[in-house]
């Protein structure tokens, strides 16, 4: 791996970490930090069934209002599984434990100046 490459992976596990640091510590600042402005969020979760869309700043309103999973004993169990970069383009798989349900997040980023962002989250989400 390259030191640019090396570099640009290193940027987008900082932003990763932003967006697993937020929903832990249900910080919407940190939500927000991560996602582009034009970021969105759809998921399903097997227990509703229900298909859930929300814009950057309602996920992290969403974030916000839920009591922090680090204040109520849940373990951070939050890790990216891959990383895909091509160019100023990413792909990551990631697998977290967010308020008692098991989630898969493909997280697809942009490089826009100098900083990665979230542009759109696409999550499944089963009981823990």
């Amino acid at each position: 791996m390259s030191q640019t490459e090396t570099t640009e992976r290193r940027m987008i596990e900082q932003t990763l970490d932003d967006y697993f640091q937020g929903m832990h510590r249900s910080r919407g600042d940190l939500i927000e930090s991560s996602f582009h402005d034009n970021g969105t969020v759809c998921g399903f979760d097997t227990v509703f069934g229900e298909r859930m869309d929300m814009d950057r700043a309602g996920f992290a309103a969403f974030v916000s209002s839920q009591p922090a999973p680090a204040d109520n004993g849940e373990a951070f169990d939050m890790k990216l599984v891959s990383l895909d970069i091509k160019g100023r383009v990413a792909m990551a798989y990631v697998d977290d434990l967010y308020l008692g349900k098991r989630f898969t997040d493909y997280l697809l980023l942009v490089k826009d100046g100098a900083k990665w962002t979230i542009l759109n989250k696409v999550w499944h989400a089963d009981p823990a």
